[in-house]
Parts: structure tokens; sequence; C-alpha cells
């Protein structure tokens, strides 16, 4: 019996490989060539300006004037009656915490102590971001999750996270919890708590001084460090991200970081960065550049809120056009309905959808929108229309609810309809509400 051993080992192996199921690919990431210069090839005139430069120069000029909004008010826009609704709402909802634990009505009830609504809002300065962070609904870093059953909830959706806030963006802070270690802020695009090592505070010299530095330089490479000329490590540049330039040289150019003096008021710095991972906004706007700029960001996990330092689907197009100056709002609805000219496609059917989409889109500058996802038009392959998008999964009807995807991808507009269990009314094309075109077709 000794010698038949191996032989039973190996023949339990072979059963146990047998027995494992295979993953249900979705087609469309084995298809489509997850590259945006195959896309580029089908392109005409991928070098034409799609801006007259008289335009682009206003379009850039109101870029900038939102960037520094948050340095023209006086006064809080948030009424405390919201401060409080949010909290009161939270702690009615509940949830879990990192844990996979109920969080007790005592948890919120803390944090509330701490938020001291009762001076709601108790200060009114300008500052400005010293660090890559995030703005919160709770003055916390903890997360509230509303379980773990399946796909569609757990660690990737903190209900606390609202967005992601680049380094050196001007604020605004109207309240300080009871602890001094959180700020409630404005920023141009949504508001939120900042852990107060994160901010500086800005006075009149300092905002006229930064103002004053031109032009602005743009991030065009993720995950750029940026340190100071005493080689000093500051935080690292991703797309999206502009910064005011000092002076440029052959292989650097020198931009204005932002630091804390031990007062925690901001102080000027000199920084470096490569010129190959930067250039001066705005970026000439074609196609070219835009798809350029998008295959960097191809791959890209998923992250709700720009939670971990990763973008969502509305995050991923804000940050894209913000090199170009094209300013776009952070949430997906905003971004199709103010972001451009938009067209209506609901009493359409999907055929016609994607016929008008077809027709009458700009590839790498048409949205595509659908209640709460957006996505960028990149042009068509044999009749199908083709997006690029940040996607968290595709809707089944199985117990986990989602295919899971998680990242930045190039797909048709029914991404996974093949899955055996897709939902047939959770794709894509059929929730389509409406396109924007990001900038109107100007003539030779």
């Amino acid at each position: 019996m000794k010698n038949m051993r191996p032989y039973f080992l190996a023949f339990l192996l072979l059963s146990l490989a047998g027995c494992k199921t295979q993953e249900e690919l979705v087609k469309d990431l084995v298809d489509l060539k997850q590259d945006h210069q195959h896309f580029q090839s089908k392109i005409a005139n991928l070098n034409k300006v799609q801006i007259p430069a008289d335009h682009h120069k206003l379009i850039d000029q109101q870029f900038n004037s939102k960037f520094f909004s948050p340095w023209a008010k006086n006064k809080a826009s948030t009424p405390t009656s919201d401060m409080k609704g949010i909290i009161s709402g939270l702690t009615k909802i509940g949830g879990y915490g990192e844990n996979k634990q109920k969080l007790e009505k005592e948890w919120f009830k803390a944090i509330e102590d701490n938020m001291g609504l009762s001076t709601f809002p108790n200060t009114n300065k300008k500052a400005i971001t010293v660090a890559n962070t995030s703005l919160r609904i709770l003055p916390t870093d903890k997360g509230v999750y509303s379980g773990f059953k399946n796909d569609s909830e757990g660690y990737a959706f903190d209900s606390l996270q609202n967005s992601a806030v680049a380094a050196n963006t001007p604020i605004f802070v109207t309240h300080l919890s009871v602890d001094l270690s959180w700020a409630y802020v404005e920023t141009s695009f949504a508001n939120g708590w900042i852990p107060i090592r994160d901010i500086a505070f800005a006075d009149k010299d300092f905002i006229d001084t930064f103002k004053d530095l031109k032009p602005f330089i743009a991030i065009t490479k993720d995950h750029t460090p940026i340190a100071m000329t005493n080689k000093q490590f500051v935080y690292y540049g991703n797309i999206g991200m502009i910064l005011p330039q000092i002076k440029k040289t052959d292989t650097t150019y020198s931009v204005a970081v932002v630091i804390a003096d031990e007062d925690r008021n901001a102080v000027i710095k000199e920084g470096q960065i490569p010129i190959q991972a930067a250039t001066q906004k705005p970026m000439p706007l074609t196609i070219k550049n835009v798809s350029d700029l998008a295959n960097q960001m191809l791959n890209q996990p998923y992250g709700w809120g720009g939670q971990f330092g990763n973008r969502d689907c509305s995050a991923l197009l804000k940050d894209l056009y913000a090199p170009f100056g094209i300013w776009l709002p952070r949430n997906s609805k905003s971004q199709a309905q103010s972001g451009g000219i938009y067209i209506n496609l609901t009493a359409l059917s999907d055929k016609e959808k994607e016929g008008m989409i077809i027709t009458n889109g700009i590839p790498y500058l048409t949205l595509l929108w659908l209640p709460g996802h957006i996505m960028l038009y990149i042009g068509e392959e044999e009749g199908k229309a083709i997006a690029f998008h940040n996607i968290w999964g595709i809707r089944t009807t199985d117990k986990l609810t989602r295919k899971i995807i998680g990242k930045s991808v190039i797909t048709s507009l029914e991404p996974g309809k093949d899955l055996e269990h897709a939902d047939p009314k959770g794709g894509l094309l059929n929730r389509v509400e409406g396109m924007t075109l990001l900038t109107p077709r100007f003539q030779e």
C-alpha cells in the first residue's frame, strides 16, 4: 500500500484541479484592445486643435476662477440644519465598521459631540491643502459600511468618503471640531471634513503671492514624486493636480509647493517636477493629447469617492480634462448636465441611442451619462459605440449582485451581457440618459 501513496496523491490533486470552477470572463475585456492608441488609429485629424486659441484662453481663465473660488468666500454656505441632518440621518441608518460589527448609536454620538454643531460655523478662514487628502462626511478616518453580504457593498464603499482633494488646493474653512483635529471646509467642487494636519491657513499676503505665480503647471503622469530643492519629499503629484510655476529649466519645472509652519500658516517652498511628467496648462486640446493621457489612466483601480487614492468614474474624467483647462464638476450628473452641450437620449430605443452617439459624438470629447455612472465615448468598433470609464462592476441577478471589474477599462456599452447571471435591466446602454459634447464642433 505504501507504494500506492504517490499515485493516490497525484490522482487527488488532479481531481481537485478538475473541480475548480473557471472564472467567467467579461468578453469586452478580452475582445477589445485595452489600448487607446488602437482607437487613435480610427480617428482622422488626431492633432487638430479642437478649440480656437482665444476661446480656449477664456475656458482656462474660467477654470482658474473656479479653482480659486474658495478664497473669494467670507461666510459658510452650508446651513447648520444640513450639518445636523447629516449626522442625524447617518445615526438613524447606522452601518458597520471595518471589523464588520454593527456600529452603535454611541459611536455616532461621540462624533456628533466632537462636531460641536451648537457653534457651527465657528470660523471663516482661507486655507490650502498641504497633502493629498480626503473630504469626509463626518470628522473621522473610520469607515461606515452598509453591510458585507455581496459585492455591491463592503470595503469598496465607505459611506463617509466624499471626495479626494489634491495638495495645493485652495479651501475655505468654516468650522473646527471640538478637539481641533478636524476642519470643515468648502472646496471649489465639494464640502466636507479634512484632518487639520493636511491644511495650512492662508493670509492675504500668501494668497496674493500664490495667485500671482504664473503659469500653472499640470501633472501629466500619475505618482510623480515632488520634492523641495533640499531633496525633502513633499507628496506625489497625480493627473488632475495643478501647481504654480516658479521657473523652468531644460529638465525640470520648479513649482510652488505649500507647507505649514509651526503655527499652521501656509508657506511657499520650491518643488521640482521632471519636465516629462508635466506641462504648462492649458495643454492643447487635441484628440491625440486626450487619448495619450487617457492611456496613462487605463487599468487603474476603482476608488469610491477617491478612496485609497484611486478614482471613481467622475473623478477619472475630472482629472483627465484638468490639464486642458477644462473644468468638470465632481458629480457625474453635474458633469453631464453642465459640462457642455447636453443631449437628452431618454426618448430613444437602445439602437437609436447607440446610432445617435456614433453619428454625433466626438471621440474623446463626449460624455455618456446614466444615473450613478459616467463614461467617455472614444469611438466605434464594428458598429458598436466604445467607452472609457472606471467601473466597479456589472449588475448581476445572483447573490453577489455584481461581476466586479474594479478598474478603468475600455468596453462597449453592453459589457458583460453574455454573463450567465447578467441582469437584463442592469446594462449600461439601456440606462444611458444623455450625451454631453464637451466642446462644440468648431468650423475650420
